[in-house]
């Protein structure tokens, strides 16, 4: 925005410029054209009345005196011609013999009594030539006339400088606007900056995140106060959202606990198959309700901004959690495979990855027939590293992994049915640590392959 602002600073500065500048431009010049030819023609009157008895009386030398001496200190040529056009005196060539000028046309108005002045292209020369020229007159005869010439590059050298002094001042102008303007912009960005940066944070997941009101603009003031207002709310919302859950779940498992153990009590009461059945069911519902009342727990928990990432070694979690679910894997008949040797660092908050692993392996388990292969493995994958855990079961189709990750939906390849909230509380979790959770069709075979991806550190 800064930029944007200094280019239009810049452009309107520049259009100004160009509105003023071209038009005074074209002036200066033509003032000095007309100027200089104005002094030329001067030049050549106040000459041609020195002369006007020498030009008269045909006296050359006395005309070389004056007219010399002006070629010299100005640098302009003079001719001086007698009434037919024949020279008299020409500073270019003061000893050659006399030359007819009556073909010039500013020679031909000058003899018909005229002062003409201007430029034009000489083809004797080559160049063009300013000239003026004035009449040798006495009364009322024209005896003579006095030309002055300057080849035009002194009036382009003279058209260059106002030119030139121009852009200079248009370059100044810019640059002075170029310098207050990029700190006018700045203190007017400075505040957006500021509160770009409170949302950044806020969107993080800082929920305390709150801009300081500027002392700009009053629109900049009422802009930081909505917005801190809608994070206050924000806050509230979320911390009151959250505390529910916490307090929901905390008061239902006493219940349900309680609930169980009664419908556990009953089962030496019952004598019927058929009750012992239902009795079976309603304790496997109870046991669901605890394990659906623990997730909302953990999510609740987890809901906030939570604690900061550290940098751990994955391979090392990998490893522990592996051998915690050992046992249970063998009671299933089914083996663990582990490729994690060394150390891969990765950003990560404590104990989320291994609560990830936890859902990922209850899961694979879960779904593995006897005799069949979980395994887990740790790969990099350039800023990334990532935990695969792969399993043997029927898989998922395309559909149930785009929903996998939903809270309370349920695959049918499950034994209990599950709760339905640990993918969903795998991908919190991971997000949190600023990674993010997948599942995939494994190559070529049947299964899943659940992937948890950590930035590496």
């Amino acid at each position: 925005m800064t930029r944007r602002l200094l280019l239009s600073y810049l452009l309107l500065t520049g259009f100004v410029l160009l509105v003023l500048e071209i038009p005074l431009g074209f002036s200066l010049t033509n003032n000095a054209e007309h100027n200089l030819l104005s002094g030329v023609g001067h030049d050549a009157t106040v000459l041609a009345t020195i002369v006007e008895d020498t030009v008269k009386q045909r006296q050359t030398a006395a005309i070389a005196g004056p007219a010399g001496d002006y070629a010299r200190q100005v640098g302009g040529r003079v001719v001086v011609v007698d009434s037919a056009g024949t020279t008299l005196f020409d500073s270019g060539h003061p000893s050659g013999a006399p030359e007819d000028f009556s073909n010039r046309p500013e020679i031909r108005q000058a003899l018909a009594g005229a002062s003409p002045a201007g430029v034009r292209y000489s083809a004797t020369l080559g160049y063009d030539l300013a000239y003026a020229s004035a009449p040798v007159a006495s009364g009322g005869q024209v005896h003579g006339a006095v030309r002055i010439t300057y080849s035009a590059a002194a009036l382009v050298s003279q058209t260059h400088r106002v030119w030139v002094l121009l852009v200079g001042v248009g370059a100044v102008v810019l640059a002075a606007v170029f310098v207050v303007g990029w700190k006018l912009a700045r203190s007017t960005t400075r505040p957006l900056r500021s509160l770009e940066g409170v949302a950044g944070r806020l969107a993080a997941g800082d929920l305390s995140a709150r801009a300081g009101v500027p002392k700009g603009p009053p629109e900049l003031r009422s802009l930081s106060d909505a917005f801190n207002q809608m994070a206050s709310r924000l806050e509230e919302l979320v911390t009151s959202q959250s505390e529910f859950a916490s307090h929901a779940s905390h008061e239902l498992r006493s219940p349900l606990t309680a609930l169980r153990l009664r419908l556990e009590n009953l089962e030496p009461a019952l004598s019927r198959r058929r009750g012992l059945d239902d009795l079976e069911a309603a304790i496997g519902e109870t046991q669901r309700l605890a394990h659906i009342v623990d997730g909302l727990l953990l999510l609740a928990r987890s809901g906030g901004g939570g604690p900061e990432r550290e940098s751990l070694d994955v391979n090392a979690a990998v490893r522990e959690r592996v051998a915690a679910w050992t046992a249970l894997a063998e009671e299933r008949e089914v083996d663990l495979a582990l490729s994690a040797t060394g150390i891969q660092l990765a950003e990560a908050v404590p104990g989320h990855v291994d609560q990830i692993l936890d859902n990922y392996l209850a899961n694979a388990l879960e779904v593995s027939h006897p005799g069949a292969i979980v395994t887990v493995q740790t790969e990099r994958q350039g800023p990334w590293v990532e935990v695969h855990v792969l399993d043997e079961g029927p898989g998922l189709s395309g559909e149930e992994l785009a929903r996998a990750f939903e809270r309370f939906w349920r695959g049918g390849g499950s034994r209990d049915g599950g709760s339905g909230l640990g993918l969903s509380i795998v991908r919190q979790l991971a997000g949190l640590s600023g990674g993010e959770a997948q599942l995939r069709s494994r190559v070529g075979r049947r299964g899943v392959d659940a992937v948890v991806r950590l930035r590496a550190s």
